[in-house]
């Protein structure tokens, strides 16, 4: 499955029609996001909402969890990230993962 591909995205849940789906899209480099940070978006971000929209369409009651990063919080100043910590994404791959996230309802 392509995850920038919304019908390969759709064609798969339809067809497996999962109770949860764990989001685990990412590149395998941050280094590699600065050289191909279109690809990192798309596969992180798009991806996520390609998956969040085969969801609403097939079944509301699948469950996503999207696996996020520390890389999201940026520099903390050498405190603990907690789920209060602003986002401050210092690279494309932070960027497209906090924007992942961000796609995501509040629960």
């Amino acid at each position: 499955m392509r995850p920038a591909n919304a019908q390969s995205v759709f064609d798969v849940v339809n067809s497996v029609r999962p109770r949860q789906i764990c989001f685990l899209a990412g590149q395998s480099s941050v280094a590699l996001s600065f050289e191909q940070p279109v690809q990192t978006m798309e596969s992180i971000a798009t991806g996520m909402l390609n998956l969040l929209e085969a969801v609403r369409a097939i079944d509301t009651n699948i469950r996503v969890l999207n696996v996020g990063s520390s890389e999201c919080f940026g520099d903390t100043d050498g405190e603990h990230a907690t789920e209060q910590t602003p986002f401050r994404p210092l690279n494309p791959y932070a960027t497209a993962k906090a924007c992942a996230q961000h796609l995501l309802p509040s629960v």
